[in-house]
């Protein structure tokens, strides 16, 4: 083993040392671009570089720095993807060679000549060697501190450059917002001399592009710009909480700005007092569309900062952004009162973007209601006052993120509010026929038309899958639901066509959650739906069938309990005590009839010539048919039965012993070592032989001779009586006689 592993570092090392003379020599620097990615994989293999040698390594480090100053771009971005991609698996090259590469990295990104993929190649290294130092004192102190500023300085610059009025160069901003988002995180003082630059001159920008242009931003560029717009508060000296909180209120005026603005030819039913300011009065809203398109961003916004951690605890004002949202969600197209002035364009405008308007509300409310949890309870009716507002002639496909809403929301109220059923119910009632077929007209059709099913309209499927959810979680926490409202969800579960998973869990609540107003169950309906259903086979099916199993009697349908009690205790005597004693012993312990106070489960499985006996207070053993010294127990039992009852035992053929008493379950007996049992013998003595436990043998032995012969007499008088009362019913099990006592003796 040791030799393979020598074989196997050798062979490493020779392809690491081969790669840099073959690759990475000055004479090699015109295909080096070419062969960059083999260099990267050997380079980023960690037992590689680990079982290197440190003067390969060394001259390695040398080679990347002089790639570095190189006058092909090329090789310069192949010197930084090297870095990056050795600084994460050589901690030694970082420490060694961080700050003189931070240096030739930072030259070229002041320069600004290069090409963006080659500047972006720059910044991630750079960002890397920031991102693996944080948190590191030593290496905080010499890479960070001194060079951060001018990173910091040289992004600003980029940044700015990709910023215009009217444009934005998407890759110069994909390469620098993520990289002062990882600063601002990891070294909030050091960076906090750039925040307001960042603000004013890129982040500002980027927001208002929208009202500017007419359009809106490039997804990537507005994410991260969202987020560092969030995250701004940690650079505040003093006080991040309230500097957090300041943040969403310009948020929540800046949206009542916008909406001034678009509903400036609506009569509102109320006024709006005490209305924050907004984070930008420069930017004047023009036109309605432009507004609609702001507001769509502003809630994307308010959205990022309960996304993002913060590292303080936070007062989130949850009236005010109420109040915002509520503004909006009042407006309807079916009760909306138009100005007088309002001209018929701008009508049309508003009323066709209130349902979009409504959809971003209502994704915004469900990561609120996920981030606040029930501090958002007493809002809770504020919200549902709008509900019956909502009708079925909206577009489907707006309606997702409010059943999205409900499902969190109904999931964190555990069960519905009476209050608030009926609002329930309208809801349940347009996701109905949002989830229904129809046809679009009902004129005939021409002669021509062969395939009339072209013209009905299915429901969307991701509007179906998020219907499906939302009727699951209602079952579940609405169990006041009306009955005619119940009874539409139960046909929905039974009629859809499809058996997937949703289907399958909504039948499942259907059938566990039946509700309070219900008197009827849908549980055959949807066995036959499912019939391979594992959750719906439980419910129909709650027990197993009992299993039929192979039985042998011994001594007359014979049952052996506390087979471990004999292995361990009864044969140690055997082998001690004498057969004489033995008999003696027996003769003077409890002679029991067939009763049903014996616990005993009477069941012997046969397996390869072997009993096993499983009883409910011991565990099951295996011993052999052949086993000597069950034998002797056998015998010993025989001897006792004849001197007992003085006739012969009969074996199972002889009685003409039937099965059916082998599984019977009686009480349980813990008293008991062993009990031999002969249960069910056609007109002959139904006859138990109990050898006791170690208390029962104590006071059988201290018993007088005249004291056991009176208890065999009466044992064999009262089991005569029971015999007789036997032949008019072969089912019948006598009760256990208990003479081992003296409180028996008296009695």
């Amino acid at each position: 083993m040791s030799n393979r592993q020598e074989r196997n570092g050798s062979t490493k090392d020779g392809q690491f040392k081969s790669a840099l003379q073959s690759f990475l020599i000055p004479e090699r620097e015109s295909s080096l671009a070419v062969h960059t990615g083999f260099l990267v994989t050997v380079i980023g293999s960690s037992k590689i570089i680990a079982s290197a040698d440190p003067q390969v390594l060394h001259r390695l480090r040398v080679r990347l720095s002089s790639l570095l100053q190189s006058n092909d771009p090329a090789c310069r971005k192949a010197g930084s993807d090297l870095i990056y991609t050795l600084v994460g698996n050589d901690w030694e090259s970082l420490a060694s060679h961080g700050a003189k590469w931070i240096k030739l990295l930072l030259g070229i990104l002041d320069r600004g000549t290069d090409s963006i993929t080659v500047l972006s190649s720059i910044i991630q290294t750079i960002s890397r060697i920031f991102a693996l130092s944080h948190g590191k004192p030593s290496l905080t102190r010499d890479l960070a501190t001194p060079n951060l500023p001018l990173f910091a300085n040289a992004l600003l610059n980029l940044a700015s450059r990709a910023v215009s009025s009217s444009s934005l160069n998407v890759s110069a901003l994909q390469a620098t917002l993520p990289s002062f988002y990882r600063l601002l995180r990891d070294y909030p003082v050091t960076f906090r001399p750039f925040v307001s630059k960042l603000q004013s001159k890129v982040l500002q920008p980027i927001l208002n592009f929208s009202v500017k242009t007419g359009r809106p931003a490039n997804d990537v560029v507005e994410r991260y710009a969202r987020k560092l717009y969030a995250s701004l508060y940690l650079a505040v000296p003093k006080n991040q909480a309230l500097e957090w909180r300041i943040a969403v209120l310009k948020i929540v005026g800046e949206i009542h700005k916008v909406i001034r603005k678009i509903f400036s030819i609506v009569e509102e039913d109320s006024t709006y007092k005490d209305i924050p300011d907004g984070f930008d009065d420069s930017v004047e809203i023009t036109d309605a569309f432009r507004g609609v398109l702001h507001l769509e961003l502003l809630f994307r916004l308010l959205e990022t900062f309960f996304t993002e951690p913060t590292v303080v605890n936070v007062q989130v004002p949850i009236g005010k952004i109420i109040s915002s949202l509520d503004r909006i969600l009042s407006v309807h197209r079916a009760t909306i009162i138009f100005a007088d002035t309002a001209e018929r364009e701008q009508r049309d405008f508003v009323l066709t973007s209130l349902p979009l308007l409504h959809a971003n509300i209502y994704g915004f409310l469900n990561t609120f209601t996920k981030a606040v949890g029930s501090s958002i309870m007493p809002y809770v009716y504020t919200i549902f006052s709008n509900f019956n507002l909502i009708t079925a002639n909206d577009p489907s496909i707006y309606n997702i993120p409010l059943f999205k809403f409900l499902i969190t929301l109904l999931q964190l109220l555990g069960q519905a509010p009476q209050e608030i059923i009926t609002d329930i119910s309208h809801i349940v009632d347009i996701a109905l026929e949002n989830a229904t077929s129809f046809t679009s007209t009902k004129i005939s059709l021409p002669d021509f038309s062969s395939h009339p099913q072209q013209f009905i309209q299915n429901p969307n499927p991701k509007v179906v899958s998020e219907i499906l959810k939302f009727f699951t979680v209602v079952l579940q926490t609405v169990p006041t639901l009306p009955s005619s409202t119940r009874s539409r969800i139960d046909r929905f579960a039974v009629l859809r066509y499809n058996t997937s998973d949703l289907e399958e869990k909504l039948l499942l609540e259907a059938v566990l959650q039946p509700g309070q107003n219900i008197k009827y169950s849908i549980l055959p309906l949807a066995a036959r739906k499912l019939p391979r259903s594992s959750y719906l086979g439980g419910i129909v099916h709650p027990r197993f069938p009992p299993i039929a199993q192979r039985k042998e009697d011994i001594l007359g349908s014979l049952a052996l309990e506390h087979l471990d009690i004999l292995e361990n205790k009864r044969i140690q005597q055997l082998d001690t005590i004498n057969k004489d004693q033995l008999e003696e012993e027996i003769a003077g312990n409890d002679l029991l009839t067939p009763s049903e106070s014996l616990g005993v489960q009477n069941e012997i499985s046969l397996d390869n010539d072997q009993v096993r006996i499983s009883t409910e207070t011991s565990n099951s053993q295996p011993v052999g048919n052949n086993d000597p010294e069950l034998a002797d127990v056998i015998v010993v039992a025989q001897a006792s039965y004849e001197e007992a009852f003085n006739e012969p035992v009969k074996t199972a053929e002889e009685a003409n012993i039937t099965d059916q008493g082998l599984g019977r379950t009686a009480r349980k007996a813990p008293n008991f070592d062993i009990v031999l049992k002969n249960d069910h013998i056609n007109n002959d003595v139904a006859s138990q032989i109990v050898v006791s436990n170690k208390t029962n043998k104590k006071r059988a032995s201290n018993a007088s001779d005249d004291a056991k012969l009176k208890r065999a007499k009466v044992n064999a008088e009262k089991q005569e009586q029971y015999s007789n009362e036997e032949e008019d019913d072969d089912d019948f099990e006598m009760p256990l006689i208990d003479i081992a006592s003296s409180d028996d003796e008296s009695s």
